[in-house]
């Protein structure tokens, strides 16, 4: 499942254990006590040694474990999980698909989502495992805190957390202190006492030591691990030791001064320490390499980095074969601020780029952008940056292509066509396309200057312009211009780019020739084409082609090549966009059963489709939970939605939320509450009807239900732009509703004649392809004319239609009541009220009074007694 992903080794590589180190019992006792609870938390200033204790400590504990070294970065809450997950993997293959899926949504995905599936993801590892977060005082984002502290009101028995910071983080430790779920180790606790001093020292060899040297050495260190191994640098043996140990003040500074002496003995020694300061982790290959740039001395890195350690010199391996490492970031902190008072900073710029140079060479294209801006070559940096983002994109790793654009300076980033367009892209992928609307021109400017003859730049800007060609210039001629264009010129590596093109390609060819030669294209481009990505947006635009020209049938079978192909190649996108329309397509032959079982498995993997294919997936899950009488799911669905719109922060999709609840007032027979629900939701963009959701449609219905002058107006100008649109782009699908309105609207004002021969069109085309669930949602007098028109004419499809109503909700039969609804209706019987028939039922009150309106109406009943009277009769 799931796409692979690089895994950087050393984040997950747990320190080794010098020869210095000391057999910290009492300590390790600590942890094997706390192991059975939720956390540990080991908690003191840079130098206690928190690291080495719970490094050695897992050594001697049998039990797995994953170590994460956290870094800057993992502030950001999808960086720090995907972190995890990775980690966990790899004792765990199979774990965390579903919400490394919901990280990779395209649209923004709210906290409380997230944290949720955190919490059921840990809740099914069933084996004992301790998760060790190293440096966690690093993680600056209260998010991530909040994320751990949700986990912990609900802690999995089998996880051990186990924190080492260098402060208390804000995770209600106080709470867990007060439940017993808590083991903490502080800085008294880490500090050697007597016996450890006196046992570490002897590895340092010196011995002979009496009670008023040890004093002495607590006096300068305070019992600080770190302050005593540093006090060892000065050792010449014993003697000078001793002399040297009452030359230091109590002073916590006292150490810079040890530093300092210890790289004085060779300069040869300083320069190279000094130099890797620069770096977060370094091997002796890169420091050979960023030596002959600087020009230092003639010397072996590997000689250096081997003293480093043998002296134990605060330098941390990140493998086990001994090839990278890092100094501990205590000291590095020290050595930069030394390299910056005693290097030039144009020699520090050089470090920079001389290690670019070698991450480039070396295949480490993001680690060589990153020094190359830190060194201020800019034109480097946006070099490599022209050919790694093409990678990003064929990973389709937007986090990674988000983190780099990022760093560079917005002076550097405005000026760089390149950047521009990938900035473009993730506005399209994250689902703020209106926004990026705003992009196009100053892009045209950029590529006019700065690249007037580069092809694949104007490709990829067509491939970005096609969406304001198609949706709202709606000028199909530039459109498969564009898309042609960008089809022929754009490297293969652009997959979502090419993709995308070919999404509008077909459609805009459906509208200029018609659906079967649109198809035939993109099926010829399907047998020209490997990557699995582009497959996917190519069979995605044949069933959106298939959507339009309302072919219900041929939609389920293209559909279903899309879902094989997202299983053959662990293509979530692919598999959540196959469900959805396969799920449409079933809700428009209303089998709305097997429209659930599909739209169901689409929401199990939403956060794999892009922003409008997952809003009109959910607005469909709504509408098919509505007509199989699921209440429970449907208001599942309608806060899900909610929470999209609030965390998308699309005017639009607000819009079709608002309507599509004021429908379900509508289909329960308010339609007062239903046009007061539309009234004040301003213009709403009119764009080519190839979505689930025609907005103006229901719109248009809500104002056909009220009847007055006014609403019918306004209901007839929807309708006029609806016919426009819907004749000019083809779409056969909602021409049914177009139909449908119209006969609608010559019954209000009156001319049946009319009213019918619009009905009669809109059943011709609808029995084409078996198109039955726009008929379930107009009114019952135009029912009457439906069924009157097709049962001689076309008695199959009235065949269809009359069964279809008998076993879905309707308001168009009155005297079928849904199951809830006869539950309500006996607890009438007993007098309940709203509120007991709630809690009986496990609803809220709304819905009581949303089912009590529904019987009122389907029984013709003024109040309660006439409806338990009435329905009585009805049994009887």
């Amino acid at each position: 499942m799931g796409s692979p992903q690089h895994l950087n080794r050393a984040k997950y590589f747990r320190p080794t254990i010098g020869t210095d180190i000391v057999q910290r019992y009492r300590l390790w006792n600590l942890l094997d006590e706390g192991s059975h609870l939720p956390m540990a938390l080991i908690s003191a200033p840079a130098g206690y040694g928190k690291s080495t204790l719970v490094s050695s400590w897992l050594d001697q504990y049998n039990i797995p474990f994953i170590w994460i070294s956290l870094e800057k970065e993992d502030s950001d809450l999808y960086i720090f999980l995907r972190n995890l997950i990775r980690g966990i993997r790899q004792s765990d293959p199979d774990f965390g698909y579903r919400l490394e899926a919901l990280l990779e949504s395209p649209q923004p995905t709210s906290f409380e989502k997230i944290s949720t599936e955190f919490i059921n993801t840990l809740s099914k590892l069933y084996q004992k495992i301790i998760i060790a977060f190293d440096d966690y005082h690093i993680i600056q984002n209260q998010d991530v805190h909040n994320l751990v502290s949700n986990y912990l009101k609900y802690p999995n028995q089998h996880i051990h957390f186990l924190l080492s910071s260098r402060s208390d983080p804000p995770i209600h430790i106080q709470e867990y202190r007060y439940k017993g779920w808590l083991m903490e180790i502080r800085a008294r606790d880490l500090v050697f006492n007597q016996q450890e001093v006196t046992e570490f020292l002897s590895t340092k060899k010196i011995d002979e030591l009496n009670e008023t040297d040890i004093t002495n050495i607590f006096r300068i260190t305070e019992g600080w691990p770190t302050g005593i191994r540093l006090l060892t640098f000065q050792n010449g043996g014993n003697s000078s030791f001793k002399e040297r140990i009452n030359e230091f003040s109590k002073s916590d500074l006292f150490y810079i001064e040890i530093i300092r002496n210890y790289l004085s003995r060779s300069p040869a020694l300083e320069d190279v320490v000094l130099m890797l300061s620069c770096l977060n982790q370094f091997n002796h290959e890169l420091c050979d390499h960023i030596a002959s740039i600087v020009e230092l001395e003639s010397t072996k890195s590997q000689n250096i980095i081997d003293t480093l350690i043998n002296d134990n010199f605060f330098i941390i391996p990140l493998d086990d074969m001994n090839y990278e490492h890092r100094f501990h970031h205590l000291i590095q902190k020290h050595l930069y601020k030394q390299l910056h008072s005693s290097w030039s900073s144009e020699r520090i710029l050089r470090i920079h780029c001389a290690s670019a140079d070698w991450y480039k060479k070396h295949n480490q294209p993001g680690l060589a952008i990153e020094q190359y801006i830190k060194g201020k070559d800019y034109t480097s940096a946006v070099e490599l940056f022209r050919d790694y983002r093409l990678q990003l994109h064929e990973k389709m790793n937007w986090s990674g292509l988000e983190h780099i654009i990022k760093q560079f300076p917005e002076t550097i980033s405005k000026e760089s066509p390149e950047i521009q367009l990938s900035k473009a892209w993730l506005k399209i992928y994250s689902g703020d396309v209106f926004e990026m609307f705003s992009m196009i021109d100053p892009i045209a400017d950029l590529l006019r200057t700065k690249e007037p003859n580069n092809k694949f730049l104007t490709a990829e800007w067509k491939s970005v312009l096609v969406y304001e060609l198609y949706n709202v210039a709606q000028d199909y001629d530039s459109c498969i211009e564009a898309c042609s264009y960008a089809i022929e010129h754009l490297p293969k590596e652009h997959v979502y780019a090419l993709g995308y093109s070919w999404i509008f390609l077909g459609g805009a060819l459906q509208i200029k020739l018609n659906t079967a030669e649109a198809v035939k294209r993109v099926k010829q481009g399907i047998a020209g084409t490997n990557n699995k990505t582009v497959k996917s947006h190519q069979w995605l635009v044949i069933c959106y082609l298939y959507w339009i020209s309302g072919e219900n049938e041929l939609l389920i079978k293209s559909s279903n090549s899309l879902i094989e192909l997202g299983q053959r190649s662990n293509n979530m996108e692919a598999l959540v966009n196959g469900y959805s329309f396969q799920g449409i397509a079933y809700f428009a032959l209303a089998d709305f059963k097997k429209a659930e079982d599909s739209l169901i498995k689409f929401y199990e993997i939403r956060y794999s489709a892009i922003g409008v294919i997952h809003f009109m997936g959910m607005v469909a899950l709504c509408k098919c939970s509505y007509m199989l009488d699921n209440d429970t799911r449907l208001q599942h669905a309608l806060n899900d939605l909610t929470e999209l719109v609030h965390t998308q922060k699309d005017q639009y999709f607000a819009q079709i939320l608002s309507i599509l609840k004021a429908e379900i007032s509508l289909k329960d027979g308010y339609n007062k509450l239903a046009l007061s629900q539309i009234s004040n939701l301003g213009e709403i963009p009119l764009v080519p009807l190839t979505d689930f959701y025609a907005p103006q449609v229901i719109m248009a219905r809500i104002l056909l239900s009220n009847e007055s002058k006014t609403d019918i107006e306004n209901a007839e100008a929807f309708i006029s732009q609806l016919e426009e649109i819907i004749y000019r782009t083809k779409n056969n699908r909602f021409l049914i509703d177009l139909l449908l309105l119209k006969s609608e609207l010559e019954l209000t004002t009156g001319d049946r004649s009319l009213a019918k021969k619009y009905a009669f069109k809109a059943i011709m085309v609808a029995n084409i392809n078996k198109t039955l669930s726009p008929f379930l949602d107009i009114s019952s007098q135009l029912l009457d004319l439906v069924k009157t028109e097709s049962k001689q004419e076309f008695p199959s499809f009235y065949s269809s239609l009359i069964g279809t109503i008998k076993t879905s909700k309707s308001k168009n039969e009155p005297h079928t009541l849904s199951n809830r609804e006869k539950e309500v209706l006996e607890l009438m019987k007993g007098n309940f009220s709203n509120k007991q028939i709630a809690n009986a039922l496990f609803i809220s009150e709304k819905t009581v009074k949303r089912h009590s309106g529904n019987l009122f109406k389907k029984l013709g009943a003024k109040n309660r007694r006439e409806a338990v009277i009435k329905w009585q009769e009805m049994e009887m």
